[in-house]
């Protein structure tokens, strides 16, 4: 799950915006302090004193952003749960040698693990029913993704609680 950290570094350096703010997550390289949730399946991290938002790779959970219609069916509890995730903690991220590694909106496209205990976030997402794996394009993870996936439907959790297509 993963291509070098040195490669990693260089996307981060060309991404860049706003300054973030100093009351972050303290961590240590190759760790980054998560800023803020975006919704269910984007994150911005903070690199150098700059923002970089992460597209979490291999997931899609609904939508909650898109200012042309209302937010989808459990959009928002997939942001609650990743911001219950994710709330001043610091996160690694791998990219995939399988995946592209920025997608058209110029977001990093990443596997998220939460440092302080392992948890692939990506993972945990579909696995609670939050998301759905992604199924348009070949990484890496996509056999396990898609399993947690299935389980998740036959479980009728999260989104599958209420019938999601």
């Amino acid at each position: 799950m993963g291509v070098t950290s040195t490669l990693l570094g260089i996307i981060l350096l060309v991404i860049t915006a706003a300054p973030v703010p100093k009351a972050l997550a303290r961590c240590t390289a190759p760790a980054f302090p998560v800023v803020y949730v975006i919704d269910g399946d984007t994150i911005v991290v903070a690199n150098r004193g700059r923002r970089v938002t992460v597209r979490l790779l291999g997931i899609d959970a609904p939508e909650t952003k898109d200012p042309r219609r209302p937010p989808e069916l459990g959009g928002r509890e997939a942001a609650e749960f990743l911001e219950r995730l994710l709330h001043g903690e610091c996160v690694l991220l791998s990219l995939d040698e399988h995946a592209d590694t920025i997608d058209g909106y110029g977001r990093v496209l990443a596997y998220v693990t939460r440092e302080r205990d392992g948890l692939c976030v990506n993972m945990a997402l579909v696995a609670s029913g939050h998301a759905r794996a992604i199924r348009h394009f070949m990484y890496g993870e996509r056999s396990a993704f898609l399993e947690l996936e299935r389980r998740a439907r036959a479980a009728r959790i999260g989104m599958w609680r209420r019938g999601a297509p």
